[in-house]
């Protein structure tokens, strides 16, 4: 196969500012480098306040509405309940940079605290969208590039036609928002009439926008998504996730193909079909073949060899990869998998609740009858 070209959306590691944003740190005065610094700094790398954000949404998913939308998920969230606060206090004290490396992002991204985080995540928007953008030769508003702004490849600068978009668990929300700003706004322009009362050089302007909506309609035809806790975004926080905009077929470019892989013992990955998310054409939903330890599924899927297959004979075409249809786990199967899970969460939970009461029990009376004396006095 020939090797295909990846650009990495990295959004910014707002905690290096000097390396991520040299332009924009050039011009900063040394107070404004001090203040840009401790904020990031202050709101992102605190351990407390981002372990007791994450345990208080992880009691929040165990709403009804959760349950009625996924059943056997939401019985797998229950032991959860019990492991991840461990879980998370252990990553606090042995592993901090758990917390504050990718535990900070999800918070920051999906529950941002007043206008400087806000104005950072409208920044992850557009630095990601940017990115993209480059790949086609384009800018925010699907106007060509300036050679001196377009992906360089060596001493080349280069423009692709076909774009295949994979992201995985909180870059899933990422891609989502900002693919659908850029439908979204694309079909504002597409609106727009090219009235005799324009100038010249605005119709000039919104044909070339037109001209490079139609590029990027045609370049990216597959979005896949692995591990994507949208569902869940979309109900803990839905001022930060978009609407998907209606996908109508064109006879100049085929509608956009969304692919979402998930698996049962993922517990952040989930199916994808609200009305709100997928709009009146929800994703195809292909649960992956492999993974068996719950909760570490959520990082199987680069692994998952039939994932892999699908994804790269849908990007050269069956011409360089032939794939067959791609075959999930049955329904039956992923039953008795998650049933499965549930019976080793129960059982583990049991013996660390046994094990804990029968060493710590003797130490709890004592603790009881110090307090009832302290009481008496």
């Amino acid at each position: 196969m020939p090797p295909p070209f990846v650009s990495d959306g990295f959004w910014a590691d707002y905690a290096d500012l000097e390396s991520t944003f040299p332009e924009e740190w050039s011009e900063f005065v040394p107070r404004e480098r001090r203040f840009f610094s401790k904020v990031w700094a202050e709101r992102t790398h605190s351990i407390g306040r981002v372990y007791w954000w994450f345990v208080r949404q992880q009691l929040r998913l165990l709403h009804p509405r959760v349950f009625l939308a996924e059943k056997l998920r939401w019985f797998l969230y229950l032991p959860l309940q019990v492991i991840v606060p461990l879980v998370l206090l252990f990553a606090s004290v042995r592993f901090p940079s758990v917390v504050t490396g990718f535990l900070a992002d999800v918070r920051l991204y999906l529950d941002p605290m007043g206008i400087v985080e806000r104005t950072i995540v409208q920044r992850i928007d557009y630095r990601v969208g940017g990115r993209f953008l480059q790949m086609l030769g384009l800018d925010w508003d699907f106007l060509p590039l300036p050679e001196a702004e377009r992906l360089r490849v060596g001493p080349k600068t280069v423009v692709f036609d076909r774009v295949v978009w994979v992201c995985h668990s909180l870059g899933t929300v990422i891609s989502f928002n900002v693919l659908s700003d850029l439908l979204h706004r694309a079909a504002e322009i597409e609106q727009t009439k090219l009235s005799p009362a324009l100038s010249e050089d605005l119709r000039q302007r919104i044909t070339s926008q037109k001209e490079g909506i139609v590029k990027f309609r045609g370049a990216v035809r597959r979005f896949i998504t692995m591990g994507s806790p949208l569902e869940k975004a979309a109900f803990l926080f839905p001022t930060s996730i978009r609407d998907w905009p209606t996908q109508p077929g064109r006879p100049d470019t085929a509608p956009l193909r969304w692919v979402n892989f998930y698996h049962v013992l993922d517990p952040v990955s989930g199916r994808l079909q609200s009305d709100r998310l997928c709009g009146q054409s929800p994703p195809s939903n292909l649960h992956i073949r492999s993974g068996l330890i719950p909760g570490a599924a959520h990082v199987r899927y680069w692994k998952d060899k039939w994932m892999l297959r699908y994804v790269l004979s849908r990007t050269y075409g069956k011409e360089v990869l032939f794939d067959q249809e791609y075959e999930p786990l049955p329904l039956a199967v992923r039953g008795l998998v998650g049933f499965g899970a549930y019976c080793v969460w129960a059982v583990l939970l049991g013996g660390m609740a046994y094990y804990a009461i029968a060493k710590l029990w003797p130490w709890l009376l004592a603790a009881g009858a110090l307090v009832v004396d302290v009481l008496k006095l």
